[in-house]
């Protein structure tokens, strides 16, 4: 079972013109997931274990009452991402990122729905980073569930009795 949460800014605008010092968040959640584990390529060894492959997927629950076409404030996951990636880039890069930032207006605080926080949180300044500093932005989908199971596998060797 995966249990997600998701935090709504409530004060975006009290918080951008500097007259709430910080943001207030509200819960959104949770949004309830079944983790499939798939087992493949089962080997018994001589040595009494087993070995295997795991493969994770996560299937949503209908019993959600969660609404995916709800709007939410959030902050941008995009900029933030690429921000983490900066830290010990050379002057030039953090430049051209900036540059970038500004000549497509993009904002810290964006509005999107639940759904695309979720499965499809894409940009266009991922996109026009990815075009100019392709290692900078290795994914340029960042919803949660798609980062979190891609290429999900586990090699496992087990006592076997």
């Amino acid at each position: 079972m995966l249990d997600v949460f998701i935090y709504n800014i409530t004060n975006e605008e009290r918080f951008l013109s500097g007259e709430d010092p910080k943001m207030i968040m509200e819960e959104v959640g949770p949004i309830f997931y079944r983790e499939i584990w798939t087992h493949t390529n089962v080997v018994f060894n001589p040595n009494s274990t087993i070995s295997y492959l795991v493969n994770k997927t996560a299937e949503y629950m209908e019993e959600n009452t969660i609404d995916l076409n709800a709007t939410l404030v959030v902050p941008n996951f995009a900029t933030l991402a690429v921000v983490s990636q900066l830290w010990d880039s050379p002057i030039f890069t953090k430049m051209t990122v900036n540059a970038i930032f500004k000549i497509l207006k993009k904002k810290h605080i964006v509005h999107t729905t639940v759904y695309n926080v979720l499965y499809n949180y894409t940009d266009s300044f991922l996109d026009a980073l990815h075009n100019v500093l392709p290692t900078l932005v290795p994914e340029r989908n960042l919803g949660i569930i798609p980062l979190v199971y891609k290429d999900y596998s586990d090699n496992v060797t087990a006592l076997f009795r």
